[in-house]
């Protein structure tokens, strides 16, 4: 799981400077990423007069909402593994008896 880790947060140490001209924040992530929340965040803002706040209250609220089946899929996965590992503790017990 470390090594995982490690090779993710190397990936993005490669991808954010990626596509820059040396200036810090002009990567890849930065144009992929910020360019469009910043756009939209501003975008949403001027809608509500301005409100930057309901701007990401609102921006937070609809990606909540785009991700929320892969949450839920997530904790069936997570219940079926508990259910999974409750019918094996039995098991594992007399195991760790031996």
């Amino acid at each position: 799981m470390k090594r995982l880790f490690f090779l993710g947060s190397i990936v993005l140490v490669l991808l954010s400077g990626c596509a820059g001209n040396g200036q810090a924040g002009d990567g890849f992530l930065t144009h992929v990423f910020v360019d469009p929340f910043t756009f939209l965040i501003e975008t949403t803002a001027s809608i509500f007069a301005g409100s930057y706040g309901m701007a990401i209250i609102l921006i937070t609220l609809l990606i909540r909402l785009l991700l929320l089946p892969f949450m839920v899929k997530q904790y069936k996965n997570q219940r079926d593994m508990k259910e999974k590992m409750s019918v094996m503790q039995p098991e594992m017990e007399k195991l760790r008896q031996r």
